[in-house]
Order: C-alpha cells, then sequence, then structure tokens
C-alpha cells in the first residue's frame, strides 16, 4: 500500500488516484461508485429538504407566497421544487465546477455558522431552550471557529467565489426585511381601522395554512 506523489494527487479526480495508489487499479471502480453514490445521497437531501425550506419560509410570509402552494394529489411543495430546479439549472453554466463548490461550500458554512450560533443568542435573551447540546457551549465554540477556519482558507485560495458565497447568503437578510415588511403593510389593511379583534390580528396572510409535509410518495 502506498500514496502518490502531490503532483500525482492534484487534478478533479484525486478520489479515483487515490485509490488507485492505496488498494490498486482493480478498486478504482468500487471507491468511483461509492463517490457517486454519496453525490446522489446528497443531492436527494437537498432536493427533498431544500424545497420544504422555501415551503416554510413562503408559508410564515417570508417568501413569495406561490412557493406555499402543495400539489393537488401528492400534497408536495411543487412549486418550490419548480423554484429550486430553475436556479439550480442556472448553476450549470458556472464554467469550472471547482468554482461552484468554492461557492456553495462557503454558502453553505456560512449558514452553518449563523445558525450554530442561535443558541448562544437564545441565551443571551434568556429564552429556555428544550434541547441540550453535549459540551455546551464549548463545542459550540469550537464548531463556530472550525467554520470560521475553513471559510478563511477559501477566501485565500478562491476569493472571488467565495465572495460570491458570501454575497448570495448575505442577500437574504435584505429580502428577510423586504417580505417583513410587505407582511406588515398587509396586516395594516386587512386590519379593519379601530379593530381590536385578537382574531383578526391573528389572521394568516398565507394562501397555505398546512403543515410542512415532511415525507410524501413523491417529492
Amino acid at each position: 500500500m502506498s500514496s502518490g506523489s502531490i503532483a500525482e494527487l492534484s487534478g478533479d479526480k484525486i478520489g479515483i488516484a487515490a485509490s488507485s495508489f492505496l488498494f490498486g487499479p482493480k478498486a478504482t471502480i468500487f471507491i468511483t461508485a461509492f463517490i457517486c453514490w454519496a453525490f446522489l445521497g446528497s443531492i436527494s437531501a437537498y432536493i427533498i429538504g431544500g424545497s420544504r425550506i422555501y415551503f416554510a419560509m413562503a408559508r410564515d410570509g417570508f417568501f413569495f407566497s406561490n412557493m406555499a402552494k402543495l400539489h393537488p394529489k401528492h400534497k408536495s411543495p411543487y412549486m418550490s421544487l419548480l423554484f429550486q430546479c430553475g436556479y439550480a439549472c442556472l448553476f450549470c453554466f458556472v464554467k469550472e465546477i471547482e468554482s461552484l463548490l468554492y461557492l456553495i461550500t462557503c454558502s453553505t458554512l456560512l449558514l452553518a455558522t449563523i445558525t450554530s450560533y442561535t443558541p448562544i443568542l437564545f441565551e443571551k435573551k434568556h429564552y429556555k431552550l428544550k434541547f441540550r447540546i453535549p459540551g455546551y457551549p464549548y463545542t459550540t465554540y469550537v464548531y463556530i471557529a472550525s467554520n470560521v477556519g475553513i471559510i478563511a482558507t477559501l477566501l485565500w485560495n478562491k476569493p472571488t467565489e467565495t465572495f460570491w458565497g458570501i454575497g448570495f447568503t448575505l442577500l437574504s437578510v435584505p429580502m428577510y426585511y423586504y417580505f417583513k415588511a410587505t407582511q406588515t403593510s398587509s396586516e395594516k389593511v386587512s386590519i379593519p381601522l379601530g379593530s381590536k379583534s385578537p382574531e383578526l390580528l391573528a389572521t394568516s396572510l398565507l394562501p397555505e395554512n398546512e403543515p410542512v409535509p415532511v415525507a410524501s410518495g413523491e417529492p
């Protein structure tokens, strides 16, 4: 069992080259199949999970209302799936797969870092968490520091692609305030002047008021 040099392991087929050196040429087909299986599993998770996120955002009034529509037969968020398919097709026009990988990785890491900071923010605002995090808060700080370190490395290696990823993620901030302002203005229009009815104040402005579909026969 041996490994190749850095020059031999450079390029787009690092996994195949490394497996060939470690386990021999015959093992290459199995490693390739495993890599494909892992990618397909990740794609499936993003397709099913991602569309449900847009659905939940639209249902809560923080995304386009059409994204909250469910398929009449399969009860799946078909508009969110079509939207996700549309912008995923745009990524196909990126020339280099490596650039796309840097962009998506940076965006994912930044979102994960912001999300992992949520328990700390809740604690500062004296919200009582209904769950426990092992090793909290040390594990959370280690996770955040690790993500920040990886993002810094991405910035050093591919600054343009990384800044694009950061930009796509931060674009959600003005969009959030836009939909929030739209929602507030709609509430002012829909509630009669002088009305203090809690039922009117609690009326949802969304076209669909159904639970987020976690699983169904078809995505």
